[in-house]
């Protein structure tokens, strides 16, 4: 379909809005095209309006027939959507949305290796000091302290709950409360493949809490139900875009 191959020649020029006007005439037309409803569900997501992608998703999800990346796509979507079950639990604050750094995870794995071989090497080991010392300081020291470090820079967990939000980190938590809020945006990216989502939360207090819920790399998981939680507590939120690379590294 011509309308259709000019919508991704749009998407591909990193001009979103313009490719998914297209997609609109294009669903007049054929409603149940499964590609021109897997690119306006694509676009949707890039701008963070979740509920409104998942709706298509839905849409796609009951088509008759359904392959290829349209259906790679509703399996993302809902194993993106389950999410929810495995890294959110509910506390006496509200509901708390944890990460899962891939870093971290890896320097805790590195660590526990590295004190397995310590302790079944440790009886040659012991024969020379130095070589000991290097060792324990290598293979244990480092990959843990390098832990200990991601833990107390990165955020841990969110909790969302009626009076506010804390954001938790190894060793500290911090409150903002939603009354304190004065301006509420979600910042995207025209040009999907930037992958640029953040929310930027405003106080009275002249502070801003950033944070990226983008698709590869979200500060914590179960991004889509954070955001729908974000939105149930403020429902001012705006949504803004962000046209080119300027204007992104401006708002970062």
């Amino acid at each position: 379909m011509k309308h259709l191959n000019e919508a991704v020649k749009k998407i591909e020029e990193g001009k979103s809005r313009e490719a998914f006007q297209i997609l609109i005439n294009v669903l007049e037309l054929a409603p149940r095209n499964s590609e021109a409803l897997h690119l306006q569900s694509l676009i949707y997501d890039s701008w963070g309006q979740f509920d409104k992608s998942l709706e298509l998703v839905h849409r796609m999800a009951q088509l008759p027939t359904l392959e290829g990346e349209p259906l790679e796509y509703v399996k993302y979507l809902a194993q993106e959507e389950k999410e929810v079950l495995f890294f959110s639990r509910f506390s006496s604050q509200g509901r708390s949305y944890y990460s899962f750094l891939k870093g971290q995870s890896l320097f805790s794995i590195l660590g526990l290796i590295g004190c397995l071989l310590f302790l079944w090497m440790l009886p040659d080991l012991m024969q020379e000091a130095k070589s000991l010392f290097i060792f324990f300081a290598g293979a244990v020291c480092i990959p843990w302290m390098s832990y200990f470090f991601s833990a107390t820079q990165n955020i841990q967990k969110i909790t969302i709950g009626a009076r506010g939000l804390w954001i938790s980190k190894a060793f500290s938590q911090k409150e903002f409360a939603w009354q304190k809020v004065t301006q509420a945006t979600l910042k995207y990216s025209e040009n999907i493949h930037e992958d640029y989502l953040t929310l930027h939360l405003e106080f009275e207090n002249q502070k801003t809490v950033t944070l990226d819920i983008s698709r590869k790399h979200p500060v914590i998981r179960s991004r889509r139900h954070f955001l729908r939680s974000i939105h149930h507590y403020l429902p001012q939120l705006k949504y803004q875009s962000l046209e080119n690379k300027e204007e992104i590294q401006k708002a970062a």
